[in-house]
């Protein structure tokens, strides 16, 4: 289970990856941060600090309809999408996630079937939070204007090379 893994790894002195993408996953963010983060002991593999991410499912589109579309057409029975929608809105979903869990980085599976759909959910997302679409490269913090024209700065969001 989510809360046995991380109390191993926090008694191993790894990093935690909490899937919420699974259906059987649970969404408690208490098992990183009671489970894991409160219990973590330094060992070889990883000092300090205590490093914990989580994986999440979903489709980021131009369109709440484009999304919802795409989302129709998922068909995996063992996957449950957590965030779908505009590239503001899954950004917004990922920051809110990120706070909830007490993480920095998390691990996107997109479920779109058709690659060029995929590639494009994807360059949306990666732009939404600045990364660049094709290079990886760029400032994991993003600076958005809020309704009220004033500008809020989320948590980064640590990232991986791309995938090629």
């Amino acid at each position: 289970t989510g809360r046995c893994s991380a109390r191993l790894a926090a008694a191993l002195g790894t990093s935690f990856s909490l899937s919420l993408l699974h259906t059987q996953a649970v969404a408690d963010p208490t098992i990183i941060t009671q489970d894991y983060y409160a219990n973590f002991q330094p060992s070889a593999v990883r000092a300090s600090p205590a490093h914990a991410c989580i994986a999440v499912a979903g489709v980021c589109a131009e369109t709440e309809a484009h999304a919802r579309a795409l989302l129709r057409a998922h068909a995996n029975p063992f996957v449950r999408p957590t965030l779908v929608g505009t590239p503001a809105h899954c950004y917004d979903g990922l920051m809110a996630l990120c706070a909830r869990f007490a993480v920095t980085e998390v691990i996107v599976l997109d479920i779109c079937r058709d690659p060029a759909e995929r590639k494009r959910s994807l360059e949306l997302l990666a732009h939404a939070c600045a990364l660049g679409s094709t290079t990886g490269s760029g400032p994991c913090r993003r600076t958005r204007p809020t309704s009220s024209t004033q500008t809020t700065t989320a948590p980064p969001l640590a990232r991986s090379p791309p995938v090629r």
